[in-house]
């Protein structure tokens, strides 16, 4: 299966997997590409929110990130090589898989990588 996510900047990130490899792309949108959907999960988190109205009643969103095709994969952070890779759990590690959403704009966000401050996808 496959299944794709757009990004601010127009470019598509597609996960394909095959048994148990998935390999992920990063290319140019094209006009016409049939995007899947990316199941967020909500979380509540302990980092406060900052002046920029990130959070909710001063806290930050936390999100996990999944395809909505792949039931138990998850999108983790891989802090050593700056990257994000699908991986095959029942649960999402917290430090892997957690993400803080910011919003950038009214139709875009940004998401930090927990375990790696500063570090977005």
């Amino acid at each position: 299966w496959s299944t794709f996510l757009s990004t601010y900047n127009d470019q598509s990130v597609s996960f394909i997997c095959e048994d148990e490899d998935c390999e992920i792309y990063i290319e140019d949108v094209k006009k016409k590409q049939k995007k899947d959907k990316v199941l967020l999960r909500f979380y509540d988190s302990q980092h406060p929110s900052s002046e920029t109205g990130d959070g909710v009643d001063g806290q930050m969103v936390m999100v996990s990130l999944s395809p909505t095709k792949g039931k138990d994969l998850w999108v983790y952070a891989i802090k050593e090589e700056l990257s994000v890779k699908l991986q095959k759990c029942e649960k999402p590690s917290p430090d892997k898989a957690f993400f803080l959403l910011h919003k950038m704009s009214s139709q875009n966000v940004q998401f930090e990588c927990r375990s790696n401050p500063g570090v977005f996808i």
